[in-house]
């Protein structure tokens, strides 16, 4: 199977994509001030991928057909694009260099990129980056698919991250509208990998002269593309059963809601074995698994004792979800263990039926698959070149993509109005921003490293910054961030201090949705000092003061920053005492289980030992304040309002 023939790859030949089209038409009858009309990008190898496993990427992420029509796309707006070529790049795959020479390309070996003159605009490969890409000059935007759970010290984007002028990392997994099921590129691939999986079933059963009812676990892209070949396959499939998990509810399923040949089922969350499906699988002649929670190990369907029981002698069991560690349960799999090694295990369990996996399924076929990805990919990399060359280079791309809010719910470019293919790919774009430098207003010659929520695997990368102590922010929110998690997405902070896990996971069971950031180096204790950090105006950094009553309570009273003082006489006749003093540094300690200046803003609130908690009236004419999260090196950003909500009573607390 070769993918079909999705477009020419001659090479050097333009082809017409239809939203490079449309953005071509679109910027030359109202063109913008192009701030710059020569832009660079660099693609990337993925040799190094996989290197471990022995499983090395072979696909490349644009082919030399798509090199050209991009080239053709700027020459036709009066703009320029370098195409700068790692050597090798789509060999593997079918592409050599020559072919991207003749797209109108430049070749550059790992060396040359060492002396590159200046950053380029954009950088991309299809998968994670490699750590030659720490070489070359920054910033630059980066785009490729980021798989964070292989993270680790000595990769590319580890190396990327602790950088003092970072690259923006725009995840392409998780570009586009997540929350309804539109993810382009990702998409593509899943789309392909369900037409490999199906195709494998399909010869298998010829080759067994067997026939019967197939059933398929997964009703998101890749399940419903193997649904769709198998349907067609009408001589040895007698029919489909599609199952998808009930949390997800993907619409993607009913495209077959009205079709005799498909059984559309659905699984209770976290069911396994359940009596559906082991009735469907009864006798089936094949199984394929495309089950996935995105930022979280494929959900568990089937036991291998199941399987053993029901399934046809000769059946044929693929596992898509194997990148997620695989949808098949058995005891003897310890947590451990890395897909390259479940699929052996697997295979020989379950003799003589016929088990097929890959990691990654698309390398299979990787000339093929690189079209496909190629098409998906480049509009996106037309868009951040044009963006690019209309603000001025990355820098300032990123000043306008940080004011344009992430909607996992956004429009489909293709979809857009007149006029608004280059603003819908921009909101894809930033919908799959991971990590981006912000300026420092304060220390202009500094950055914080922002994490956005399309980052799937915070606890690792959080657990690694907090231990190099890279200054970063990213947002604690409770609403639905990815698909539901059973911790509450306390998983998160697993691997930070612990008075910081405490206070964040705090913040979550409290509902609070705020903006966390973490300035190492530079103690919270003085409210200039924290504002100085945080980058906001000393009157929205809370003070937190714990009082002791003359009768032995403790009190928490909070005010705004700056030249506030606390009127002590008037706070005693609130907590109906005689005299008030400050708390002693072992006195907070003991009550609150922190040092002064790290007391936890909203863990306040559930803290048993304190009698009352106070909130300066000033608080609540400010829209939101900052206190600490657990220590005086990181702080956490919330609406005033929501301390009101936490139970905190407003008084008049200031002379």
């Amino acid at each position: 199977m070769d993918g079909g023939t999705i477009l020419s790859d001659g090479p050097g030949r333009p082809i017409e994509h239809p939203l490079l089209a449309r953005l071509r038409d679109e910027l030359a009858a109202a063109p913008p001030v192009w701030k710059k009309r020569r832009v660079e990008l660099i693609l990337g190898s993925d040799r190094e991928i996989g290197r471990e496993s022995r499983n090395q990427e072979k696909r490349v992420g644009v082919v030399p057909a798509q090199v050209a029509e991009l080239k053709a796309l700027f020459a036709a707006l009066d703009l320029h694009v370098d195409v700068l070529v790692v050597a090798g790049a789509g060999q593997r795959a079918g592409y050599a260099d020559a072919h991207y020479v003749e797209a109108g390309a430049e070749i550059v070996t790992l060396e040359e990129l060492l002396h590159h003159d200046g950053p380029p605009d954009v950088v991309h490969a299809l998968k994670e980056p490699s750590t030659y890409e720490a070489t070359i000059p920054l910033p630059f935007c980066r785009i490729g698919a980021l798989h964070t759970g292989d993270f680790h010290l000595e990769g590319g984007l580890a190396r990327l991250l602790l950088d003092d002028s970072p690259a923006a990392v725009f995840d392409g997994s998780s570009i586009g509208a997540g929350d309804v099921y539109r993810v382009p590129i990702r998409g593509s691939m899943s789309d392909f990998a369900g037409r490999i999986g199906a195709e494998w079933i399909v010869d298998h059963l010829a080759a067994q002269r067997l026939g019967g009812r197939v059933v398929v676990v997964g009703g998101g892209r890749a399940g419903t593309a193997a649904t769709g070949v198998l349907r067609g396959e009408r001589s040895s499939v007698d029919g489909v059963d599609l199952f998808d998990l009930e949390a997800m509810q993907a619409p993607l399923g009913a495209r077959y809601a009205a079709d005799d040949a498909v059984a559309i089922h659905l699984l209770p969350r976290d069911a396994i074995d359940s009596e559906a499906l082991a009735t469907a699988l009864d006798g089936a002649t094949a199984v394929l698994f495309a089950v996935a929670v995105q930022g979280r190990p494929a959900p568990k369907v089937a036991t291998l004792d199941l399987l053993r029981r029901t399934l046809h002698p000769q059946a044929m069991v693929v596992d898509i979800s194997i990148d997620e560690r695989g949808a098949i349960f058995d005891p003897a799999i310890a947590p451990s263990w890395a897909s390259d090694k479940i699929i052996p295990h697997l295979e020989g369990r379950l003799l003589p039926r016929l088990y097929r996996a890959i990691v990654n399924m698309p390398r299979a076929l990787p000339k093929p698959a690189s079209r496909i990805h190629g098409e998906a990919v480049l509009p996106y990399l037309a868009a951040l070149l044009l963006l690019a060359a209309r603000d001025g280079g990355p820098e300032g791309m990123l000043e306008i993509l940080e004011r344009l809010p992430a909607d996992r719910r956004s429009g489909d470019p293709a979809e857009a109005s007149r006029g608004g293919v280059l603003a819908a790919l921009a909101q894809d774009l930033r919908n799959g921003l991971a990590f981006w430098p912000r300026r420092l207003q304060a220390i202009q010659t500094s950055r914080r490293l922002v994490i956005e929520d399309a980052v799937a695997d915070r606890r690792t990368v959080l657990g690694f910054l907090f231990a190099h102590q890279v200054p970063c922010e990213f947002q604690l929110r409770t609403s639905a961030r990815h698909q539901p998690s059973d911790d509450g997405g306390k998983a998160d902070f697993a691997e930070l201090p612990k008075p910081i896990q405490d206070a964040l996971e705090a913040a979550l069971a409290s509902g609070i949705d705020g903006r966390v950031i973490y300035h190492p180096n530079i103690d919270g204790t003085q409210s200039e000092h924290a504002a100085f950090a945080l980058g906001v105006d000393v009157t929205n950094v809370l003070k937190c003061m714990i009082l002791k009553t003359d009768d032995g309570r403790f009190v928490a009273a909070l005010c705004e920053g700056g030249q506030t003082r606390l009127d002590l006489a008037k706070i005693a006749g609130i907590v109906d005492c005689d005299r008030l003093e400050f708390a002693t540094l072992p006195e907070v300690h003991r009550v609150t289980g922190y040092p002064a200046g790290g007391v936890p803003l909203v863990s306040l609130f559930g803290m048993e030992a304190l009698d009352r908690r106070l909130i300066s009236r000033g608080v609540l004419r400010l829209d939101r304040v900052v206190g600490s999260a657990g220590s005086e090196f990181i702080g956490i950003e919330v609406e005033a309002q929501r301390l009101v909500e936490l139970g905190g009573e407003v008084h008049d607390l200031t002379g």
